[in-house]
């Protein structure tokens, strides 16, 4: 507390005041005497900007759009969102899980080539190759519920992106409609029902990079019918060639029915690649690796075959689907580089899903329905192959009988035991 007499304090703040204000008013009272002396003997500051500055002329057209969708009463959560896909083709992407990147802290990363899935991270959380992340196109889950390589394998790479029409997504564990492989988020996909024009785009670049697309839509029947194609290829930086082929095609059949939409979607993807996988630090520099660019071993691949038929029903107030999947893939690593290993899955998969609004009001709604899915498993599990004593072992596996006991009806032993250079 302040000990000092009422009435010094007040005549401190009178002197304060007569600190600040005294020299402000004298300020101002001559400014006008300035400004009235700055007009008689030449020209004001604002006469000498305006002849200095350079005469502009007609401004260029900028337009600036966006997608305004009225997610009130629809999005249950902040975490939950609609991407349109003009959106996503307004942006250069350099691979098709770029379009995933759309969901607000998803970062989409490529690891052992570009035919593999890519590897997922949402909000700083390693979500591998998609174990907690979900994605359906046009009611068809693409994640596997095994996998040779890991469960929840999500990949993305034979989706073509100028067929997507939206993206909705929504993060967290606040809905229980799609079950496993949505812990962390889910995204659904939609895909185009026609093209306003026909169009064909060829694309060449660095490092072997090259792509042609192709797409249409014509009217068959009493439907719609639209079909599109790519292929492309990619080498990259890397000492051994990538030598990517990528194939994929995709096509909907779209009509209007009494009860509302049916579609029927064929989606195919064939792809290629041999990558160049992680090498010692100690190596860069050295006779065997010039530069991190450089691949130790040789024998790395994979390849992937996909194809999706699906069926899709829309009614006022209800969604079904169908869809039959043949898939085979097959990948071969050597991250130690003493034991090769061989990846592989084949497998047929059938399934659908069933949703109805059975009840709705402006503050509650119920949705029931249900999911079945069934995995004819060929083939699937990892296979090691010793450099030093050039043995295979079958470490984990699922094989049917009729893969046979050496899985030679599998195709899966394509490659025989890698020969690397060695450090010393």
């Amino acid at each position: 507390m302040d000990a000092r007499p009422a009435g010094k304090r007040t005549a401190g703040k009178h002197n304060l005041a007569s600190t600040v204000f005294l020299p402000l008013s004298a300020l101002c009272l001559a400014a006008p005497v300035t400004l009235a002396q700055e007009s008689e003997d030449g020209p004001t500051a604002q006469e000498r900007t305006a002849a200095v500055e350079p005469s502009v002329g007609p401004l260029e057209e900028v337009i600036v759009f966006g997608r305004g969708i009225a997610l009130l009463g629809t999005a249950e959560a902040a975490s939950e969102g609609s991407v349109g896909g003009a959106d996503l083709l307004v942006k250069p992407m350099l691979r098709t899980a770029d379009l995933l990147e759309a969901v607000p802290g998803m970062v989409a990363v490529q690891h052992s080539g570009s035919g593999k899935a890519n590897q997922y991270f949402l909000r700083g959380f390693n979500l591998d190759h998609g174990t907690d992340f979900t994605t359906y196109v046009d009611g068809v889950p693409w994640n596997f519920r095994s996998h040779g390589h890991g469960q929840g394998y999500l990949d993305i790479n034979g989706l073509l992106p100028e067929i997507v029409d939206r993206l909705d997504y929504r993060k967290g564990t606040y809905r229980a409609d799609v079950g496993d492989f949505a812990m962390a988020a889910a995204s659904f996909i939609t895909t185009i029902d026609r093209l306003d024009a026909s169009f064909v785009a060829l694309e060449s670049g660095h490092r072997g990079w090259g792509r042609l697309a192709a797409g249409g839509t014509t009217e068959l029947g009493d439907g719609t019918l639209t079909a599109l194609g790519e292929f492309k290829t990619y080498d990259g930086p890397w000492e051994r060639p990538e030598g990517l082929e990528h194939t994929s095609v995709w096509a909907k059949y779209l009509r209007q029915m009494n009860f509302g939409d049916l579609s029927f979607t064929l989606s195919g993807y064939e792809g290629d690649w041999h990558p160049t996988e992680q090498i010692p630090e100690r190596a860069i520099g050295t006779s065997v690796c010039a530069n991190a660019f450089c691949s130790l071993d040789p024998t790395a691949g994979g390849n992937t075959s996909r194809w999706i038929g699906g069926l899709q029903l829309a009614g006022s107030d209800w969604d079904a689907s169908a869809y039959l999947q043949y898939y085979d893939w097959y990948m071969q690593s050597n991250p130690t580089y003493d034991l090769q290993i061989n990846q592989f899955d084949k497998r047929w998969t059938a399934g659908g899903r069933y949703d109805r609004t059975a009840f709705a009001t402006e503050r509650f709604e119920l949705t029931i329905g249900g999911e079945f899915r069934y995995d004819d498993i060929g083939p699937v599990g990892v296979e090691e192959i010793s450099l030093k004593t050039k043995s295979r072992k079958v470490r984990s596996a699922f094989m049917p009988k009729r893969a046979g006991p050496h899985m030679t009806d599998s195709g899966c032993s394509r490659a025989p035991a890698p020969t690397i250079t060695r450090l010393t």
